[in-house]
């Protein structure tokens, strides 16, 4: 007997999330080579964003003003890091690889 499988794998260019109040944020392109846009609706008046490693370092933080946002991290060393958005009551953390 013999069986067998395809497995499709597409490419992922971003990354979003929905909280639980509707508010959305999408961050693309992911992984990237440090520049990087963070999408956010419902943007709040205290809207803002911190950056960690994995380790938990924190590594950028700035408010947020606009619904879109260019970034360029590219001074941060390659790895794995957190985006959290702290949008009002609403806290949302996606994973974004630097490569």
């Amino acid at each position: 007997n013999s069986a067998s499988t395809t497995i499709v794998v597409e490419d992922c260019d971003d990354v979003s999330v929905t909280s639980f109040d509707g508010n959305h944020f999408k961050l693309y392109p992911n992984p990237s080579s440090g520049e990087f846009v963070i999408e956010l609706s419902n943007i709040g008046k205290n809207a803002f964003l911190e950056i960690t490693s994995v380790t938990g370092q924190k590594v950028y933080s700035s408010a947020l003003e606009t619904e879109r946002t260019n970034l360029n991290m590219s001074d941060l060393p390659n790895g794995a890091y957190f985006v959290r958005i702290y949008n009002g009551d609403s806290v949302s953390t996606l994973k974004w690889v630097k490569n």
